[in-house]
């Protein structure tokens, strides 16, 4: 353990001038890693995959026990720096064995996780955010300038690092500009976005990914790899409606007589390869990008790796609405479903062919929707068993946020040293999704226990609206507020997302759909482990569940190097199963 070793060679005065407090923290730390060495096979899925947050955090540590070593062979000039990571690094481990601690208590004393005990421990995540902001936020830029991602695979880390270099010369313009030039105040540039940042800035500039040069650069690998790629729209259905209030998908007596939706057709993208014969079956694929981000060129560059591997299926993308709130994209990806399996001689036409099987695939926020609309579709049968003419053969997640409320697991501390799933970010996509609230001023009708107003900007969202949110809207966001205050609006905001179609594996009775076969794909360092894990655990039907060693969240987006690449091919390879195809 390399942790272990930095701390004897510390003790042993092999390193000069030192720091007494830095050579305190790392045996602290050390021992607090050996005593999450004893429980955290506690929380593994099984005894051949030993993975959870707990571990996870355990290696990052002994990551940085590898940076440090180097550090303190190179420069005396980062021992403060190295100083405030230990601070840090001791804070995050002791605030995981309270998290143990609670848990235990809780178990000892026969409580039960029910979804109300799961909120209110949500919230006490949401208190030690805000409590512990101000003195994080000052560890964290000494992060951010000299030790910036290095838990991360280097063969991913250039592109993350790129991000987090356009973001500080960006965020306050002018002076961010010439400030990127020095490290540390890029560190705390970098570190007060994590903390401050919310759907739009800076989550949103990702979606500029698609652009001109992206586009092109993507045609050109379309025609390399012999796919074609065809635009269609789908009609909206009005037979079949999701509420916005959280209940269960109704039926509408009159469905001659539209309810209203944002847009009148759903845009969604064929992706087939030019040298399979179509076999019957559809990829339905969700992106993912936090409800928020479309980066579709980005997607569908592995998207084109995989389909001449696939025997003849075709992937259809749904480009669904973003950002907008709950329930508006899933009801998009139903009316796409209901479409896609009408037997419809306009089905036929454009696809080639009347789809015979139909698999979810989809990563993150678009794992989420395929997951939700799983259950709004087996909902549907026992409403009217005949509706339902095809039900999905498996679903596929990489790294699928699967719950809107599962905060208080070991791995959701990860996303304090995210560059993309910051904390802030996560409670934000929680509020924008559940709650159409991101900014201060959005709050009136939560506070007051008012009806959604009537010109809600994220049921009808304008490219206008989403501009100014990103570059000129400087707002504070609804969490900038006095801890009570704060606390009091996430409980309102966590009741609304616990709804069978939001959180899942809190409110539906999992049962119902255990005849669809998962297959799950985490990675050792996403903040969303553990809920995958969970929801692995608590399934009664057949599941296939894979972590992958040493890679993160969102990775198949810049696949590079040959830990990304095997990662990849993993996902391939489950997909494939998911189809019954062989992988060789």
């Amino acid at each position: 353990m390399e942790l272990r070793n930095l701390t004897q060679d510390l003790k042993s005065g092999t390193y000069e001038g030192v720091p007494f407090e830095m050579i305190e923290n790392f045996d602290q730390i050390s021992r607090l890693c050996d005593e999450i060495d004893i429980f955290a096979h506690e929380y593994d899925y099984n005894d051949d995959l030993k993975f959870n947050g707990y571990r996870s955090m355990v290696r990052i540590i002994n990551k940085f026990a590898i940076t440090s070593r180097g550090t303190l062979h190179q420069s005396k000039q980062l021992y403060h720096s190295t100083l405030e990571m230990t601070r840090l690094l001791l804070d995050l481990t002791t605030k995981l064995i309270s998290l143990h601690e609670e848990r235990k208590s809780r178990e000892n004393n026969n409580q039960t996780r029910l979804s109300s005990d799961k909120m209110e421990l949500f919230l006490r995540r949401l208190n030690e955010f805000k409590q512990s902001r101000p003195v994080l936020q000052d560890k964290l830029k000494h992060y951010w300038a000299n030790f910036s991602l290095f838990w991360m695979n280097k063969s991913c880390r250039p592109m993350a690092h790129l991000y987090t270099i356009m973001l500080s010369m960006i965020c306050q313009v002018p002076l961010s500009l010439v400030g990127a030039a020095f490290r540390e105040y890029q560190g705390s540039l970098i570190a007060k976005l994590g903390w401050t940042g919310n759907a739009f800035f800076p989550t949103n500039i990702a979606n500029y990914s698609n652009n001109i040069i992206f586009s092109g650069i993507s045609m050109a690998k379309a025609i390399r790899q012999r796919v074609s790629v065809q635009c269609i729209t789908i009609p909206r259905q009005y037979e079949w409606t999701v509420p916005d209030n959280g209940d269960r998908v109704v039926r509408n007596p009159s469905p001659l007589h539209p309810q209203k939706a944002i847009r009148k057709s759903v845009s969604a993208r064929v992706i087939r390869h030019n040298g399979s014969e179509p076999n019957g079956t559809v990829i339905l694929h969700g992106q993912g990008g936090a409800f928020i981000i479309d980066a579709r060129q980005m997607h569908e560059s592995y998207l084109f790796d995989w389909i001449s591997q696939l025997d003849g299926a075709v992937i259809l993308n749904v480009e669904y609405s973003r950002p907008v709130r709950y329930p508006i994209a899933l009801q998009e990806f139903l009316d796409t479903y209901l479409w896609l399996t009408s037997e419809s001689e306009e089905v036929a036409e454009i696809l080639g062919f009347k789809p015979q099987k139909v698999v979810f695939c989809g990563d993150s926020a678009g794992g989420h929707l395929l997951f939700a609309l799983s259950l709004v579709l087996r909902d549907i049968q026992f409403e009217n068993p005949s509706f339902i003419k095809i039900y999905p053969a498996a679903f596929v997640g990489f790294y699928p946020a699967l719950s809107l409320i599962d905060g208080n697991l070991p791995s959701f501390y990860m996303s304090t040293l995210e560059a993309f799933i910051t904390p802030s970010l996560l409670f934000s996509i929680i509020s924008l999704y559940a709650a159409g609230i991101v900014y201060e001023s959005e709050c009136y009708e939560l506070d007051n226990n008012l009806p959604v107003r009537e010109n809600d900007p994220y049921s009808e969202p304008s490219s206008w609206q989403t501009f100014y949110n990103t570059w000129i809207r400087r707002e504070k966001s609804w969490l900038e507020c006095e801890p009570e205050k704060a606390r009091e609006r996430f409980s309102k905001i966590c009741q609304k997302a616990l709804k069978p179609y939001m959180s899942p594996a809190e409110c539906y009775d999992l049962n119902l759909v255990r005849d669809l076969p998962l297959y799950l794909i985490s990675c050792e360092f996403d903040p969303l482990l553990d809920s995958t894990i969970e929801l692995a655990r608590k399934w009664k039907g057949q599941v296939h569940l894979d972590v992958l060693d040493d890679l993160h969240h969102a990775f198949l987006l810049y696949s590079a190097g040959d830990t990304a690449k095997s990662g990849a091919l993993l996902c391939l390879r489950r997909l494939k199963d998911s189809l019954g195809l062989k992988s060789y």
